[in-house]
């Protein structure tokens, strides 16, 4: 799970987080929220480069294409093209999502068409 994220000048973004379970390599594919990538680094909790990380050992890690939520997921899957079809079905829900709740204050009743469905 994402502890804390943000965006480094020299390293892009760093996730720093802790794994309920499960062991992440560097070079792993992963997804983060609506965000993914492949482990370019692994920083343990004593400051050092590791290789790979248990459950419960906080890490930062290095190597997403952009800054997750922090309490967001950290999934790892088998290959770059899967993690990229589900950081862009989890954006595309988080989307939905708020234009439905800005639906919702604009008074809009169920019967409208989605935003989505209207754009395609």
């Amino acid at each position: 799970v994402v502890l804390e994220a943000r965006k480094d000048p020299s390293r892009g973004p760093v996730v720093t987080g802790l794994l309920r379970r499960g062991r992440l390599e560097v070079g792993a594919c992963v997804v983060a929220g609506a965000q993914y990538g492949r482990v370019r680094r692994l920083v343990g909790y004593g400051g050092g480069d590791v290789d790979a990380i248990g459950p419960s050992e906080p890490f930062e890690l290095a190597g997403l294409r952009g800054v997750p939520l922090a309490g967001d997921p950290i999934q790892r899957v088998g290959s770059e093209d899967r993690a990229r079809r589900v950081a862009r079905a989890r954006e595309a829900r988080a989307t939905q999502a708020r234009l439905d709740a800005l639906a919702a204050d604009a008074g809009l009743d169920a019967g409208t068409p989605r935003a989505f469905e209207l754009e395609h």
